[in-house]
């Protein structure tokens, strides 16, 4: 750099690594355990830790595919599979939820599908990562 230029700083425009996923249970209201509520926190897809699990769900995709693996039920079970994996890859912790088996148990109990379906509704929106929203 000479001394004519200076430093400039972007970070106002950068996504931030991580986000807080505030958990509402499927009739609106708020996930609450103890009075408390339920958040996930998670990697943002601006992250290595994400860039990783993209990385290996489409991995596991294309293996399957090249396998030549067929089946209905199979096909479910493999997709139910490698997004939990994706999702425990993605999360960094959940708070005031400690569930037995933690984010594994939590994302591959069907009964709990919607905290997994609302991580993934978050993390398909950049402006919950953007420091300037409102959302976050």
């Amino acid at each position: 750099m000479s001394k004519t230029e200076t430093a400039q700083d972007f970070s106002a425009f950068l996504l931030s690594p991580t986000g807080r996923v505030e958990i509402n249970l499927p009739n609106g209201d708020p996930m609450l355990y103890e009075g408390q509520p339920v958040a996930v926190h998670v990697f943002a897809p601006a992250s290595a830790e994400y860039a990783r699990a993209e990385a290996a769900m489409q991995r596991a995709a294309r293996d399957k595919l090249l396998s030549g693996k067929r089946g209905k039920a199979a096909d479910a079970e493999d997709n139910d599979e490698h997004n939990a994996r994706f999702l425990v890859a993605v999360t960094s912790s959940i708070e005031n939820f400690p569930y037995p088996g933690g984010p594994e148990a939590i994302y591959r109990q069907r009964g709990l599908m919607y905290i997994g379906e609302q991580v993934r509704a978050f993390l398909g929106d950049q402006g919950n990562f953007f420091k300037g929203s409102k959302k976050s």
